[in-house]
């Protein structure tokens, strides 16, 4: 099976039925055996995550133009010894990387977060699969059971 590389701006424009011809697929969806062919040729339909340490994104919100700004008020609070407003300045730093850091964290670790969620699944031998276990040419179809 040859690799068939497609513009996405060539997508956007190509009628359906056309583009379905052109992945060699219909509204059924794929056959088992070219489920099998075609992950084999391509691999899942996934990205690869990079996981972080949770420290290393903790302290990226220190990180920037606008935490290294703040951060220079503090030190300069703390060499002129305005004890409370370096104290105000820190604590609203910590405080603006905390509610950074928290919900993002929170969501990373939930079970509701969307590879695991239903919703969105691709037709392929007759059934649904999750977008993961897809591969082109699978017809995309919005449903709530996998």
């Amino acid at each position: 099976m040859q690799k068939t590389v497609i513009d996405p701006k060539v997508v956007e424009k190509t009628p359906i039925p056309e583009l379905m011809e052109l992945l060699a697929s219909n509204e059924k969806g794929l056959s088992g055996s070219e489920v099998k062919g075609r992950l084999e040729q391509y691999g899942y339909n996934e990205l690869a995550q990079k996981d972080v340490h949770p420290l290393l994104k903790l302290l990226g919100y220190f990180w920037g133009p606008i935490p290294w700004m703040i951060e220079v008020a503090a030190i300069l609070s703390l060499v002129v010894r305005h004890w409370p407003d370096f104290i105000i300045i820190v604590v609203l730093l910590v405080f603006n990387a905390v509610v950074g850091f928290w919900p993002v964290t929170r969501w990373k670790h939930s079970k509701s977060n969307w590879p695991s969620k239903p919703g969105h699944s691709v037709m392929g031998s007759g059934r649904r699969w999750m977008p993961k276990k897809s591969c082109p040419g699978m017809s995309s179809a919005c449903a709530s059971e996998t």
